[in-house]
């Protein structure tokens, strides 16, 4: 029986297995890529030295551990140039016909196919279930083994390259070097990356590069960097430990019902935990004998890690893995102290970074804000509170006066319509801008508005009390689904009830109540989730059938936005279906012109949900100003492998407006949740007071506002810049600096 054709899975692109080489003559095909172990040993004609058919290699095994992801760019990129149509050139050159084979032509060759469907130009490309769909109507027994598929997920979320500071990709390689540990028992020290200077911000200053840098306390040497840090995900708590290991600390978390479960974090409990680096495997100042007996790489499956220079005990590291302060196992651990770290943080300024509440002063306001009194004695209190750590430059003095300022301007018409109050709140905030950039010497034309540069390059908005006001429809939606699907009906006096789990996504709900109400017998929290949320949705538009209010000021703020040059995206907790509803009901859909929101919206219109299409047309076709592409990022959290708490969502969406330097963006939450995603992210948080009161988001915001249109981009961009001119950054100590 004679070997089947390979299949063409797109235009002048095959699939296929060793078999298929022996039609390489009747396809015409000019390029091979060949998936094996070992590629180089394959041997046949139509593959001779010295013939016209250029190879490509990737030498991985069929086996759901093996490392396809990080062969993938290389390949997608020479099957890219293969296809390319050069005019003038010859086929070898460019127009070619490739053929990309394994063995069985089953999963390896089916995977990679997939990959280059993913990556095709013009993006976006298929995603990877409509990728695969793809290479299986063109050959039905493609099947790429699980761990493939999942790393064809993580390729797709990483724009179909690799992103070496996106968390889920830091895990799989933590993963891979672990699974290469316990196989050969050894590690290749070469391989591993080594912390730059010139990576987390050059000369050591700590300043540009926007990454945290971590320095041996006793010598100053550079050990990591914040790419360097694996984040840790949230474990049960004193639960997980053995009683004698339960401390008092981890009994009242326990038992503790005042809010979510923690922030997912690298620096729990005063520790950080890393991928493994190269310094780790030299013996330095340790010594050769020091090195034996705890080096990464020596064949020990526990030891300590000391500074490569100065020898100085940083920490420990387990290969068989260790449990983090919340009781969740990290598995390998590389964990230093960051009692021996200083840490260099380049983030905005502290006078700018303090929390200042802006509004009509009817809702509860920080401590500190409430002992200050009147705006004058809160500018002395932020100025005692610089004068403790040095003198405050005339600058950082001048952005608290602003800040005054524009407290007074908010306050000074009483309540007015929406339309004067945009109007209004703009010129205050741009003359308060005025003044502080005078202050710090930064021009005012730079604060109009209107033209100029800004601290700020990014603009996020949380879309769910953010954009709309369908917090409440939102928190019942989510309670009918869980009492559908589980029988438990769950607290639900809104607000009160729901202040834990505001902007989490419904897994983390989910896990959060099974948590808190010992709901073993509910079964695996992914797949209750699963359920849960397919029940909310519909939920959600009987809820939400009369319309969604968009919140005043949103429009000003993103044209604002734009006319400063900055970039806009969503960035949700909701499941893209919802955005698009969301936005698509409340008429804010134009605003942000995205692919990914096209699509819902078109499946929104097939669902028959009324006003989706004329929403799509007004999408697709709207090019807003300031924007490459005429494109706006819109990221759900059913994007990235985490919702919020973790940053996921907003390290996705700054990654899609190309943001190298998350210092520089600002975002805009309503909830806890959302606002320590923000901050774990490096972005400037600002929270809006539509959801929670004022005083519970003010510990972890940056700014506070109550309503969005006070919110004035140039007067708060102005005040930033201004103070991180004006006050030279200081390496901190672990947690020093935060609020």
């Amino acid at each position: 029986m004679p070997p089947p054709l390979a299949g063409e899975v797109a235009p002048g692109l095959f699939v296929g297995g060793l078999s298929s080489l022996d039609r390489v003559q009747e396809l015409g095909i000019t390029h091979v890529v060949t998936v094996l172990n070992d590629p180089g040993s394959v041997q046949h004609a139509a593959l001779a030295p010295g013939g016209s058919i250029r190879r490509h290699l990737v030498d991985v095994e069929d086996a759901e551990e093996a490392n396809l992801l990080q062969q993938l760019p290389a390949a997608v990129a020479f099957v890219a140039a293969a296809r390319r149509p050069s005019p003038g050139a010859g086929p070898a050159r460019g127009g070619g016909r490739v053929l990309v084979h394994c063995a069985q032509g089953v999963s390896r060759s089916a995977a990679l196919a997939a990959a280059c469907l993913m990556a095709a130009a013009p993006p976006p490309g298929l995603e990877p279930g409509a990728a695969l769909a793809a290479v299986r109507r063109a050959a039905p027994a493609a099947a790429p083994n699980p761990g493939f598929v999942a790393q064809l997920e993580l390729f797709y979320a990483m724009g179909c390259r690799l992103e070496e500071s996106y968390v889920p990709y830091k895990r799989f390689l933590l993963q891979q070097a672990a699974q290469q540990y316990r196989q050969n028992g050894r590690l290749d020290a070469v391989a591993l990356p080594q912390p730059q200077e010139g990576a987390a911000g050059g000369g050591g200053g700590g300043g540009g590069g926007g990454a945290t840098m971590y320095r041996c306390r006793k010598c100053r040497t550079l050990v990591a960097t914040a790419h360097n840090v694996v984040e840790v995900e949230q474990g049960p708590g004193a639960a997980g430990f053995r009683w004698r290991k339960r401390d008092k600390h981890q009994h009242q978390t326990l038992a503790g019902d005042g809010g979510g479960p923690a922030a997912s974090s690298s620096t729990e409990d005063g520790s950080l935990f890393l991928e493994p680096l190269r310094w780790m495997c030299e013996a330095g100042a340790g010594g050769a004998a020091a090195a034996a007996a705890d080096s990464v790489v020596g064949g020990a499956v526990q030891g300590k890690l000391y500074c490569p220079k100065c020898g100085a005990r940083l920490g420990s590291f387990n290969w068989a893995g260790t449990q983090s302060s919340s009781g969740a196992w990290v598995t390998p651990a590389f964990q230093l102290h960051l009692s021996k770290l200083d840490a260099v943080e380049p983030r905005p300024a502290a006078a700018i970074r303090q929390p200042r509440v802006l509004g009509d002063g009817t809702q509860p306001r920080p401590a500190a804000a409430a002992a200050a009194g009147t705006p004058a004695a809160a500018a002395g209190a932020a100025a005692g509170a610089a004068g403790a750590a040095g003198a405050a430059p005339a600058a950082v003095q001048g952005v608290g006066e602003a800040a005054a300022q524009l407290q007074r301007a908010c306050l000074a018409a009483g309540p007015q319509p929406p339309a004067a109050a945009d109007a209004h709140a703009g010129g205050a905030a741009a003359a308060a801008a005025a003044t502080v950039g005078a202050s710090a010497g930064t021009p005012s034309g730079a604060a109009d508005g209107t033209s100029g540069t800004t601290f700020f390059r990014y603009l996020v908005l949380d879309c769910d009390g953010v954009l709309v006001d369908s917090e409440r429809a939102s928190c019942e939606a989510l309670r009918r689904a869980i009492l559908a699907v589980t029988a438990f009906d769950i607290p639900h006096a809104f607000p009160a009830d729901f202040q834990p789990v505001f902007g989490m996504d419904v897994r983390s709900c989910v896990e959060y109540y099974q948590r808190r109400f010992d709901k073993a017998e509910w079964g695996p929290a992914a797949e209750v989730a699963a359920r849960v949320s397919a029940v909310k949705e519909g939920l959600y538009g009987e809820l939400t059938a009369g319309g969604i209010r968009a919140f005043p000021g949103v429009e000003r703020l993103v044209e604002q936005a734009r006319a400063l040059g900055m970039g806009v995206a969503v960035a949700s907790s909701g499941s893209p279906e919802k955005i698009a509803h969301n936005l698509g009901s409340s008429g804010l859909a134009c605003l942000f012109p995205d692919p990914h929101l096209v699509r819902s919206l078109w499946r929104l219109r097939l669902d028959g949900v009324g006003g989706a299409a004329a929403a799509a047309g007004c999408v697709w076709g709207r090019a807003p100003r300031g924007v490459a592409g005429g494109r706006s990022p819109v990221v759900s959290a059913k994007h990235v492998a985490r919702g919020k708490p973790a940053p996921d969502v907003y390290v996705e969406a700054l990654r899609r407006l190309g943001c190298t330097e998350p210092a520089r963006a600002l975002v805009v939450e309503d909830a806890v949740n959302g606002l320590l995603a923000a901050k774990a992210a490096g972005a400037f948080a600002a929270a809006v007071a539509t959801s929670l009161p004022a005083h519970m988001l003010a510990p972890h915001a940056d700014l506070v506002l109550e309503h969005l249109r006070e919110l004035d981009l140039a007067a708060v961009a102005a005040a930033a810049e201004g103070a991180a001119g004006g006050e030279e950054r200081r390496p901190q100590r672990g947690g020093e600096g935060e609020h």
